[in-house]
């Protein structure tokens, strides 16, 4: 008698998965630089900086300011756009950068004003919050403002402080500029034109303007030789501010004269 021996096996074949992981999406930054402070309608430059570390491709930046900038010149990848422009730097290979550089004027009134710089790419991104980067620029107003008529009331004390620089080191506008410490004196204008001094050497005469918005103090030798001449203007009710020129030697003075 044959006998069929019947063998069931069963067999579980385990098969490893293998975790395709999805790859980290890319990631552009977006930086801009420029200037803090511009005077107005001065011209400027900003540099748009787009930057990855893997490969991306349609990359596009947007600079976009209000309408009283306006734009001189720009890379060649830029084109003029509603409220910018638009800059299509295209594919960016690994570890890499592009810089975008255009041109502008300023405002023409002083104020504050900003320029934003905005990218994007083809495809998932692990982080747009880095994709934009706002500049903010104040414009300055480089004009002086009017001067101030002051009267004077003969004879008029006068509190007057001034320094003494080499022009070498850079003229003094103000007395903020001084590099060296300033000295104070105080002095008296005479109804003739005449003023009272400490300085026992030389004679110093006054004048102002028929506005009343400028002084002007000189200073004589005994020879009758200018020796220095201040001119200031009026900054208040009370006080002139100005510049010095001192003629026997190389010496630039800032000044201010004020009532007392």
């Amino acid at each position: 008698m044959k006998t069929k021996l019947i063998f069931a096996a069963a067999f579980t074949i385990l098969m490893p998965l293998t975790a395709h992981a999805k790859k980290n999406p890319a990631d552009l930054t977006v930086n801009l630089i420029g200037p803090d402070n511009v005077n107005v309608n001065d011209g400027f430059s900003m540099q748009a900086i787009a930057a990855t570390e893997k490969r991306v491709r349609g990359v596009k930046v947007k600079l976009l300011y209000p309408s009283n900038i306006t734009t001189t010149q720009y890379s060649p990848i830029c084109y003029p756009i509603s409220g910018g422009l638009e800059c299509n730097i295209g594919t960016m290979s690994r570890n890499s950068q592009y810089t975008i550089s255009a041109e502008f004027t300023a405002p023409a009134s002083a104020g504050s004003t900003s320029i934003t710089a905005m990218g994007t790419i083809r495809g998932p991104e692990a982080d747009q919050g880095n994709n934009t980067s706002v500049k903010t620029i104040t414009v300055l107003d480089p004009t002086p403002p009017p001067a101030t008529a002051i009267t004077l009331n003969l004879p008029q004390n006068l509190e007057f402080t001034a320094c003494w620089t080499d022009p070498y080191d850079g003229v003094p506008g103000s007395l903020n500029d001084c590099q060296v410490p300033a000295s104070t004196q105080q002095m008296t204008l005479n109804a003739d034109g005449s003023a009272t001094t400490s300085d026992p050497n030389n004679d110093v005469y006054w004048s102002q303007s028929t506005d009343e918005t400028t002084l002007t103090l000189e200073g004589y030798d005994p020879q009758g030789v200018l020796v220095v001449r201040y001119t200031g203007n009026g900054v208040s009710t009370t006080c002139f501010e100005g510049t010095g020129e001192f003629y026997q030697a190389v010496a630039e003075a800032a000044w201010q004269g004020c009532k007392n």
